[in-house]
C-alpha cells in the first residue's frame, strides 16, 4: 500500500467519522477533503479544486 493510498483511505475514514458523529455539517467535512489531499501532496491544486 502506497503512502498516497493510505492518505486517501484515512481521509475517507475521517470524513465518514465526522459525518456520523454529527459534530460537523456535511458541507464543512466535504470541503476538508480537497484541502487535506492538496496539503499532503496527493493532488495538485488544479485537480483538487476542479469543478
Amino acid at each position: 500500500m502506497t503512502t498516497q493510498i493510505l492518505i486517501v483511505l484515512l481521509t475517507f475514514i475521517a470524513f465518514a467519522g465526522l459525518i456520523l458523529s454529527g459534530k460537523v455539517k456535511i458541507h464543512v467535512a466535504a470541503l476538508l477533503i480537497p484541502i487535506v489531499l492538496e496539503v499532503t501532496g496527493v493532488l495538485p491544486f488544479k485537480d483538487a479544486w476542479e469543478v
